[in-house]
C-alpha cells in the first residue's frame, strides 16, 4: 500500500512538472492591474493620476476625520471631549493625546499618508512619458501642486475639461468632495483659499466654485454684495450651505473683560488676527470701520494666522488675549470662551454656465440630500435649515 501511495504521489507530480513546461500562462501579463509602465500615456492619464494624489487628503482617516478632527486638534494645544460610539472617550487615546504607534486610527492615518505620498511620487517619475497637447502645460504645474508650493490649481490646468476645483477653508467642503469624486467622472480637486481669494479665483478661472461668509458692513448682509462687485460680467448661482455662529475667543473666564471690538483698541488688549481675504478679517475690518477704530490702534492687528484653531490656540497659550474665529473651533480648545458676536451665512457659488451640468447637479443632489446634512450638523455648531436653497440667481433658476 505504501509503495502504491508512493508510485501516485510520483505520477502527480511528474503530470505537474510536464503540465507548467507546456504551458505559458506564468509568463502572462496580469490584465487587472495596470503597471506604471503602460498607465502614463497622455494628458487625461496624467490628470487622473493627479486626482488619485488629491483622494487621499480626503478620506476619513485624513481630512474627512482622523488628522483634522482628532491628532491635529489634539496636540499640546488643545484637548477634544466628545462621544465615541455612544461612551464617553475621556481616556480615548487619539482624544487626550495618549495615543502610541500601536493606535490602530494613527496607524491608518500614516499608512494613507504614505500611501498618498507613494501616489505623488508615482506620477512625478513617470509624468515625462507622457504625450501632452501642444501649448498645454505639462510638469511645472504638477509637480508645484504635489510639492505644496500652491494648494490651488492654475488656470492653465482649469481648462482640462476632467475637473472640478471646489475652494474653500470649510472641512465640510472636503467631505463633499469626497462624496462627489465616488459618482462623477470628473476629478474633484480642494482649493482652500480664504473667501475674498476664493472668489478672485473664480473670477481669474482658477476654481470652478467658491464659497464665502463675507460680511458687507454697509448692507448688514452677507455675500451678495461681494459676489456681485467682485464678478463682474459673470453670472451665478448662489446656494445657501449653512449658518455658524462667530465670536471673540478669550482665556477661560474672560479675564480681560472683552465683550465688543471697542475693547480691542485698550492698551492691555492684544489680538491675533486672520489672513487678508478670509471672511473672518473681512469682519474684523468692517468691524473696526464701523466702530471708527483705526487698525494702529489696535496691538497685534498685523499678527496673523491661517486658520480658526490656530487663532484660538493662539489665546490659549497666552500670546494673544482675542481672537476672533467660529464657536465650532472654540469648542476643540481647552481653556477658551467664546463670546458670541453674530451669526454668518456660509454659501456658494457656481458659475450660471456649469450650473445645468450633469456632475454639478449632482454636487447639489448631494448638498440637498439628508445623508449629507446629517453628516454636516453630526460635526456640531452648524446650522444647516434651508442647505441647498438658491438664494441668489442671475439666470432666473428655480430655488
Amino acid at each position: 500500500m505504501k509503495k502504491m501511495n508512493n508510485l501516485f504521489k510520483k505520477i502527480c507530480l511528474w503530470s505537474l512538472v510536464v503540465t507548467m513546461a507546456s504551458c505559458d500562462f506564468l509568463d502572462t501579463k496580469p490584465y487587472d492591474f495596470v503597471a506604471p509602465e503602460t498607465f502614463y500615456q497622455n494628458e487625461k492619464d496624467c490628470t487622473m493620476a493627479l486626482a488619485g494624489v488629491y483622494y487621499t487628503l480626503v478620506k476619513g482617516t485624513v481630512y474627512g476625520n482622523n488628522y483634522s478632527l482628532m491628532f491635529s486638534n489634539t496636540d499640546d494645544l488643545s484637548y477634544f471631549a466628545r462621544e465615541f460610539d455612544g461612551n464617553p472617550v475621556k481616556n480615548h487615546g487619539a482624544v487626550c493625546n495618549t495615543h502610541d504607534a500601536a493606535n490602530a486610527q494613527l496607524f491608518d492615518t500614516w499608512t494613507d499618508l504614505y500611501d498618498g505620498i507613494n501616489n505623488a511620487n508615482v506620477l512625478l517619475d513617470n509624468i515625462d512619458k507622457a504625450e501632452f497637447e501642444k501649448n498645454t502645460s505639462k510638469l511645472p504645474n504638477v509637480s508645484n501642486e504635489i510639492s505644496g508650493v500652491s494648494r490651488t490649481t492654475s488656470a492653465t490646468q482649469n481648462r482640462i475639461s476632467n475637473q472640478i476645483i471646489i475652494c474653500g477653508q470649510d472641512m465640510i467642503l472636503d467631505l463633499l468632495a469626497n462624496r462627489l469624486n465616488q459618482c462623477v467622472e470628473e476629478n474633484v480637486f480642494r482649493s482652500y483659499k480664504g473667501s475674498y481669494n476664493g472668489l478672485y479665483a473664480m473670477y481669474q478661472g482658477e476654481v470652478n466654485v467658491a464659497t464665502a461668509h463675507l460680511w458687507h458692513g454697509k448692507t448688514n448682509s452677507y455675500n451678495i454684495p461681494y459676489i456681485s462687485s467682485m464678478l463682474p460680467g459673470t453670472d451665478v448661482i448662489v446656494l445657501h450651505l449653512l449658518k455658524r455662529k462667530q465670536g471673540f475667543y478669550v482665556k477661560k473666564g474672560n479675564p480681560k473683560r472683552i465683550q465688543s471690538f471697542e475693547d480691542l483698541k485698550r492698551a492691555d488688549v492684544t489680538i491675533v488676527n486672520r489672513e487678508p481675504g478670509s471672511g473672518v478679517r473681512v469682519l474684523v475690518d468692517e468691524k473696526l470701520r464701523q466702530a471708527g477704530i483705526s487698525t494702529q490702534e489696535v496691538n497685534g492687528y498685523q499678527k496673523v494666522v491661517n486658520s480658526h484653531l490656530e487663532a484660538a490656540a493662539t489665546v490659549n497659550r497666552g500670546e494673544a488675549d482675542v481672537a476672533v474665529g467660529s464657536e465650532k473651533h472654540s469648542l476643540s480648545v481647552p481653556g477658551i470662551d467664546f463670546i458670541f458676536i453674530q451669526e454668518e451665512s456660509y454659501d456658494m457659488v457656481i458659475r450660471k454656465e456649469d450650473f445645468t451640468k450633469k456632475p454639478y447637479q449632482k454636487m447639489i443632489e448631494i448638498i440637498r440630500s439628508p445623508e449629507y446634512q446629517k453628516e454636516v450638523a453630526g460635526l456640531g455648531s452648524y446650522n444647516v435649515e434651508n442647505m441647498g436653497k438658491i438664494i441668489y440667481s442671475d439666470c432666473g433658476c428655480r430655488p
